[in-house]
């Protein structure tokens, strides 16, 4: 059974890869010297801004751009807060703008008037807040 993922309750496709799933660390550490030679650590656990990069490829995780026009809607709430469900999993999200785009959609037949099924490869750069 396909792992279904929303955004904001609108489904996406259970094709779409997270990119970065795997590329987090929970724990932020910073290391520095006295002027005596001491090594000084500081850490601390991160409970926040967990990035999740949501991509489709060339072979899968397409949308249809009835569904990009409601992403692009939601990319362009400043400050706008979401909720990404990914199966079972639950995160407060919002777009990672720092890191433009913060949403991309580039479509498989490219037209100059895209219908609402037309295909789309999609990023969406989303974090938890």
């Amino acid at each position: 059974m396909a792992t279904t993922i929303t955004l904001n309750g609108t489904t996406l496709s259970a094709a779409l890869i997270w990119r970065d799933r795997e590329a987090y660390a929970s724990v932020a550490q910073g290391v520095e010297r006295t002027l005596g030679g001491r090594l000084v650590v500081d850490a601390s656990g991160v409970s926040q801004g967990r990035p999740i990069t949501l991509v489709s490829e060339r072979n899968q995780g397409w949308l249809n751009y009835a569904t990009v026009k409601v992403l692009q809607g939601l990319a362009e709430v400043v400050g706008g807060m979401s909720t990404l469900v990914i199966g079972t999993e639950s995160y407060t999200v919002m777009f990672r703008h720092e890191d433009a785009p913060a949403f991309e959609a580039t479509p498989l037949v490219k037209r100059l008037n895209p219908a609402d099924d037309d295909w789309f490869l999609v990023t969406l750069k989303l974090m938890t807040v």
